[in-house]
């Protein structure tokens, strides 16, 4: 991990150097076409950075240009954030709940050429506003299944994929990107978010390399992150506490899980990537505590009793009709209670889909969070 930041960094110098430090540790976990979780180490990760960097330099990306990203939680996020953090451009995110006139609005005002999309989805938000986005000429899709990039185009709107655009890279791409790397500086702009616009138009907030790594550096002192621990990541990544979450990771030689704010793939998530870390907001856990009290209430009672390793002596004390019917189970970690409540009934949380955090109309306020302990 950097012993010291310096007031000159910026986000992906120190990323940079985390990944000489740990490059061969896991940076992101990410899910692949079975659902399976498969690791991205640093040094792998910024590969990918460079390259997809490299490639938006051959289609005329430069230095403070802005680049749109309308996309939820995933890794393609973090790979084409920190392309364009590293080549010095200014990223414009919004999550994929945008309505096409959110979308129309905040690109035409940050004047966006190029926009990334997660998919085919929000790819046809774009054609639908075409005419009210002059200046977009490129759409950039990260999931392109069963998607025809060439025949999806029109309207002035070439469509790639972004595998496409890394695979344009040129052959010195690590090269190039370390030394556009060097030449950031801590007050370059890193990214405009765009408010939500309840009291009017959105609003861009604009901030710099240096807002970012002032936060990275205050947060471990109350938060002992570092390498070996992993956070999980289902908060929408565009907000900006998400975003931090992301970066002391990224800094700190943590790795991230991405997983989505959905029952039956949060609570399976959490057992698979055993997170140290989990970062979130009141509404998730005020969705967990509803779905469990809705399990207790379907079930009547106490099925299962969870007990410290060192007590198990005390059972011996316990009436036998107080223990009739209980199933008893010794733990001696957290992550053994964790891994009981989710996986130890068929349904351990009855979780409605009011309580999912992506059901909530643009998701809630990202101001809080709730670690686990260690």
């Amino acid at each position: 991990m950097p012993a010291q930041l310096q007031a000159s960094d910026t986000v992906t110098r120190v990323f940079r150097q985390v990944v000489g430090e740990h490059g061969d540790k896991t940076a992101v976990l990410s899910k692949d076409s079975a659902q399976e979780f498969q690791p991205t180490s640093f040094r792998e990760l910024l590969g990918e950075a460079a390259r997809l960097a490299s490639g938006l330099r051959a289609r005329g990306i430069q230095r403070g240009q802005h680049v749109g990203i309308v996309c939820d939680t995933r890794k393609e996020w973090m790979v084409a954030d920190l392309a364009l953090l590293g080549m010095g451009a200014v990223d414009v995110p919004r999550g994929s709940d945008s309505t096409e006139d959110e979308l129309s609005y905040i690109l035409s005002h940050a004047g966006c050429a190029v926009t990334f999309v997660e998919n085919e989805a929000q790819l046809r938000k774009l054609q639908a506003t075409k005419s009210r986005l002059p200046e977009l000429r490129t759409a950039i899709v990260m999931d392109d299944s069963g998607l025809d990039a060439p025949a999806a185009g029109g309207q002035g709107l070439e469509v790639a994929t972004m595998a496409q655009v890394a695979a344009e890279a040129a052959a010195d791409a690590d090269t190039w990107f370390d030394t556009e790397i060097e030449q950031g500086k801590a007050d370059d702009l890193a990214t405009i978010i765009y408010t939500s616009g309840t009291t009017g138009e959105p609003k861009g907030v604009m901030l710099t390399h240096a807002n970012f790594v002032y936060q990275v550096g205050v947060v471990p002192a109350h938060v002992p992150i570092g390498p070996g621990d992993v956070l999980f990541s289902v908060l929408p990544v565009w907000h900006s506490y998400e975003r931090l979450v992301e970066y002391v990771a990224l800094t700190r030689g943590a790795a991230i899980a991405y997983s989505q704010p959905i029952r039956e793939v949060m609570l399976a998530d959490l057992v698979a990537a055993n997170p140290t870390y989990f970062p979130s907001v009141p509404r998730i856990w005020e969705g967990v505590r509803a779905g469990v009290y809705r399990n207790v209430d379907h079930e009547g009672g106490i099925k299962k009793v969870l007990i410290p390793e060192e007590n198990v002596k005390d059972l011996a004390e316990i009436p036998e009709n107080v223990k009739q019917g209980l199933e008893i189970v010794a733990v001696s970690h957290v992550d053994e209670v964790l891994e009981h409540a989710l996986t130890s009934v068929p349904a351990p949380i009855e979780w409605t889909e009011a309580d999912d955090l992506a059901s909530q109309p643009g998701h809630p306020q990202v101001g809080s969070s709730a670690p686990t302990a260690h």
